[in-house]
């Protein structure tokens, strides 16, 4: 029996849509009748794409304004953190427990150094579902990099997560790309700049593994305290947004509903 390896932003991304596109997937790939992991990787060994400095100058101030953009952000959630430090060990325990029950990952977390390992392992490789294309959350490890050619390469629903990307990145995809069996993404645009970036129609537009998942979400879902049947406006935002925030409220005071609100990282968890 064939062995498929998923590579996805799964290890330590405490994300609702990260984890049920992983265990969607797995799913519905092993009702194929294959074995399937999905990956332990350790992004964070891996090295980001970084665009090329202009001219000196430019780099040094470039730099200098990552710097602060970054530092700034470590403050802010490290005191997000302090301050929620209960609620987020609540969240990461009931995500550790949910993926140790529900999804077949790997022992070993593979790093930059090690993720080569893997190739002696599995017959073939998907990435994807997830922002595995995207300049900012992907790396050269989610385009397959390390998957030799006579392996099978295959992306699945995958997502670059933004309307254009730059000629440099994607000089960068087609590296890779040109290397896939198959590609596929989750969105129009995606599409679109995929096949204008290799010059032919290769790409397909696929459904998301959680919607492409042919069980019932209810047999995995529970009651959760403090919230009953009644109706309510239910917010998940993956950052801040003032518009989107504002124009719940409105919908909420026209129609004298509850909003609940699940946090995607450190807010709180309704209002």
């Amino acid at each position: 029996m064939k062995k498929i390896a998923i590579i996805t932003l799964f290890y330590h991304n405490y994300n609702y849509g990260g984890v049920l596109q992983a265990y969607a997937l797995q799913k519905e790939i092993e009702k194929l009748g294959y074995n399937c992991d999905v990956i332990s990787m350790d992004r964070q060994t891996m090295k980001m794409f970084v665009p090329e400095a202009k001219n000196k100058n430019n780099s040094y101030k470039n730099n200098f304004i990552t710097f602060l953009t970054s530092l700034k952000n470590r403050i802010k959630n490290k005191l997000n953190s302090l301050l929620c430090i209960n609620e987020l060990k609540k969240k990461i325990k009931k995500f550790d427990f949910f993926i140790e029950k529900n999804i077949r990952k790997t022992a070993i977390v593979y790093t930059s150094d090690t993720i080569s390992q893997l190739i002696n392992k599995y017959d073939l490789f998907i990435t994807g579902s997830d922002q595995v294309f995207s300049p900012i959350s992907g790396r050269a490890e989610t385009f397959l990099s390390f998957v030799p050619d006579e392996k099978g390469k295959i992306s699945y629903a995958a997502s670059i997560g933004a309307d254009s990307i730059t000629d440099e990145y994607g000089r960068f995809m087609k590296s890779f790309l040109k290397r896939f069996d198959v590609v596929s993404v989750r969105e129009k645009g995606a599409k679109t700049i995929i096949d204008n970036l290799m010059g032919k129609d290769i790409c397909k537009v696929v459904l998301d593994p959680t919607l492409l998942y042919q069980e019932s979400w209810t047999n995995l879902a529970f009651p959760v305290n403090g919230i009953t049947a009644e109706s309510y406006v239910l917010l998940y935002f993956l950052g801040e947004s003032d518009n989107e925030w504002n124009r719940a409220y409105s919908y909420a005071k026209t129609t004298g509903l509850k909003i609940l609100n699940i946090p995607y990282n450190k807010m709180q968890q309704s209002y």
